[in-house]
């Protein structure tokens, strides 16, 4: 049948072969006490996907037992392919009864039991438990003869302590998270209590530059109409004399009127001049005023330094 090309039973009749040649190769690695090179194929994908297969009644777990391999080889094995452990090989038996025939080392055989406690309980073709096979170790012996439900209960317990510790481990992690993000939050807090406290001292000079501003308003109303005041009466006093000179006087008079006139424009002169004086002094402190109003008046819109927008 497999020498027709195209028929299906020639591809799978190459695919077996190819199966089989994958196989053969690893399980003579372990055969040859090729150990490495074993451990090393692990690595690769082929060999990954053989150890889940049978060849000739047994896995490469079970190969490396029989072979009395090194323990790094056989827990390697175990490690790829913990389920192989609840496989039976060649003779109906785990590879934990053929670890007990051939008295490996405790490590082994405690490794075997984790991995599938119930084997304990199986027997193999020959009737035996690994149990009834002799040990010299004493270790191995106690491992053995264990029941096989304190052993799931320590590995359940084993379990159960490491994904609380995991829990834990995780819980710890967002709690350091947790505390680095209030030890911002502190340090963000202190700079804004610093940015406030800075902003009530403007606020409160400020408010001193208006109340200054303000008296002197007061001031400068109450200048304004006394000279409203001063300024009707000079007006009033133009009127009455332009309606004295449209009357008809005699000469005698009008040198009085004229030397009254010139003594009271004289004086009118004089007080027009405290005046102005007055007025520019007003108006210097008016700008003085506005230069400090200006200097001391907070920029609300822009942004300082620590990252505030104001408003005005």
């Amino acid at each position: 049948l497999c020498f027709d090309r195209n028929s299906q039973s020639y591809s799978f009749c190459v695919k077996y072969q190819q199966q089989q040649y994958v196989m053969d190769t690893l399980h003579k690695k372990i055969s040859q006490t090729e150990l490495e090179d074993a451990i090393i194929s692990l690595t690769t994908e082929a060999r990954k996907k053989m150890l889940k297969d049978d060849y000739k009644g047994g896995l490469p777990l079970h190969t490396a037992v029989e072979r009395n391999a090194p323990d790094s080889t056989i827990l390697a094995l175990l490690h790829a392919h913990p389920e192989a452990a609840a496989r039976e090989g060649r003779l109906g038996g785990t590879s934990l009864h053929l670890a007990a025939q051939q008295e490996l080392s405790p490590v082994v055989l405690v490794a075997l039991i984790r991995a599938c406690p119930e084997a304990l309980d199986k027997k193999d073709n020959t009737c035996h438990l690994p149990c009834d096979y002799f040990q010299e170790n004493e270790i191995s012996r106690e491992a053995l003869t264990r029941p096989s439900a304190c052993w799931i209960e320590d590995i359940e317990k084993e379990e159960f302590y490491r994904k609380v510790s995991h829990k834990k481990t995780i819980l710890r992690q967002k709690i350091e998270k947790l505390q680095t993000l209030l030890e911002l939050s502190k340090m963000r807090r202190k700079k804004l209590e610093k940015v406030i406290r800075n902003l009530e001292i403007r606020l409160k000079s400020q408010d001193g530059v208006l109340n200054k501003l303000g008296g002197f308003g007061k001031e400068v109303m109450e200048l304004f109409q006394c000279y409203q005041i001063k300024l009707n009466k000079i007006r009033d006093r133009i009127i009455t004399i332009s309606e004295e000179i449209s009357t008809d006087l005699s000469e005698e008079e009008v040198m009085m009127r004229s030397l009254m006139k010139r003594t009271y424009m004289q004086g009118v002169q004089r007080q027009y001049e405290k005046i102005r004086v007055c007025i520019d002094q007003i108006r210097r402190d008016i700008d003085v005023l506005n230069s400090l109003k200006n200097k001391h008046q907070p920029d609300f819109a822009t942004m300082d330094s620590r990252g505030l927008t104001h408003t005005n």
